[in-house]
């Protein structure tokens, strides 16, 4: 029997984010997490990537900045909406 090792996945691409249609009160928390998918060159799931996640200029926050993909390759955290309605 021979037995050949198993290439690590490399992830290669973000695919996402899902739930961006979301609408909410300013300073609320969004009802759906923000996920991403971490993915490899052949569209395999990548676990153990750290995944940054930022607020643009209209503000707010995520509940964590740095999320490491699961199993699935994904990452999610919750976005609390800024203060400005629109």
């Amino acid at each position: 029997m021979c037995v050949e090792p198993v290439e690590p996945l490399v992830a290669s691409k973000l695919t996402g984010p899902v739930n961006t249609g979301q609408r909410g009160a300013p300073n609320q928390k969004l009802p759906l997490p923000i996920i991403v998918k971490v993915l490899d060159d052949q569209d395999r799931p990548v676990p153990g990537v750290e995944v940054s996640f930022t607020v643009g200029d209209a503000g707010g926050s995520v509940s964590e900045p740095v999320v490491e993909s699961g199993i699935d390759g994904t990452a999610q955290v919750d976005w609390v909406l800024g203060p400005t309605p629109g």
